[in-house]
């Protein structure tokens, strides 16, 4: 960590001194003492906790996915202190729509308590499609706003899967149809060809 005042040296009175140090990381730390004539000690392990957060952020950032589908990637969300180390409180988190370009809704579970300062979110989803959304979260009188995303049209604008192309014999002629999706059917009925619904000519 870093402190505020490096001692190098102090003067002993009664056999003892006191040594003031400022860590600002959360760490476990071990001093090493050494005297003038080269004899060392070690205290025992000195654990620094972090101090009570004072602002949030998102360690991981939401990905889009389709709408109504919970997000490719899952936000999460961490506290920290003022020197930027994770806090320890169990602080409730909530995330909402901060853009919302689609007039969307947010579903899922948007709230989640923080454990050791960290709130993970596991089944968010966008109800509506759209392009530059952002998450808000907020916490303990401070918020952050996440980075951007996209949200597709859950169809994919019919687009979701390539055309696949299907000869179909009928007496001596081979018809090649194009489907728009796969797994579309078709009858043969009395020598002509009959499609079912979703049949895309084009």
């Amino acid at each position: 960590g870093t402190y505020a005042t490096p001692v190098t040296a102090v003067t002993l009175q009664n056999g003892q001194a006191t040594i003031f140090l400022k860590d600002t990381k959360a760490e476990t730390i071990v001093l090493t003492v050494t005297d003038a004539q080269g004899l060392s000690g070690q205290s025992g392990p000195i654990v620094v906790k972090p101090k009570k957060p004072s602002r949030q952020a998102f360690s991981v950032q939401p990905q889009g996915a389709r709408m109504g589908t919970p997000l490719a990637q899952q936000p999460q969300v961490v506290l920290l202190d003022e020197y930027d180390n994770q806090a320890e409180e169990a602080v409730p988190v909530t995330v909402s729509l901060a853009k919302n370009p689609g007039g969307a809704v947010l579903a899922g579970t948007t709230s989640v308590t923080a454990n050791s300062g960290l709130a993970v979110f596991t089944d968010l989803a966008v109800s509506a499609a759209g392009d530059g959304f952002t998450l808000l979260a907020s916490a303990a009188g401070f918020s952050a706003e996440s980075a951007a995303f996209s949200v597709l049209p859950k169809d994919g604008g019919g687009n979701d899967d390539p055309p696949v192309a299907n000869p179909l014999t009928v007496g001596k002629a081979t018809i090649q149809l194009n489907f728009s999706r796969a797994g579309l059917d078709l009858i043969v009925l009395s020598g002509s060809l009959a499609v079912t619904e979703g049949w895309d000519p084009a």
